[in-house]
């Protein structure tokens, strides 16, 4: 005998705060936490690169610059890289404002919203 199909059930959802307990490691620390931490060493980074790399030589020598003429007059002037620069430390600005709200929620000094540190 097949089963009607009006008399399936869709399998309950979990609570919220299951959720939250099924997203937590062995250790007790939730998965955000890490996530968190993962995310503001990757702006740091990737700051660091955007600050940096406007003043090497792989900023002229770039594959787009050499196919487009008008790009590479415009990645040449001091401007260019200094707005590049300038999202570069405005990049690892968030990226420290971020682990340091992840570390202060993490060691119990906030809640990691905007207003709290």
């Amino acid at each position: 005998m097949i089963p009607s199909p009006l008399a399936w059930r869709a399998p309950a959802s979990p609570t919220p705060e299951a959720r939250s307990r099924s997203l937590q490691l062995v250790v007790g620390v939730p998965i955000r936490f890490y996530s968190r931490l993962l995310i503001g060493l990757y702006f740091i980074e990737a700051g660091i690169l955007l600050i940096y790399a406007p003043w090497t030589a792989w900023w002229a020598r770039n594959y787009f610059a050499d196919a487009w003429p008008w790009i590479h007059s415009v990645m040449a002037t001091s401007t260019c890289r200094i707005v590049v620069a300038a999202a570069g430390a405005i990049t690892v600005a968030a990226g420290m404002t971020e682990l340091r709200r992840a570390l202060a929620q993490r060691f119990g000094r906030g809640t990691g919203r905007p207003g709290d540190l």
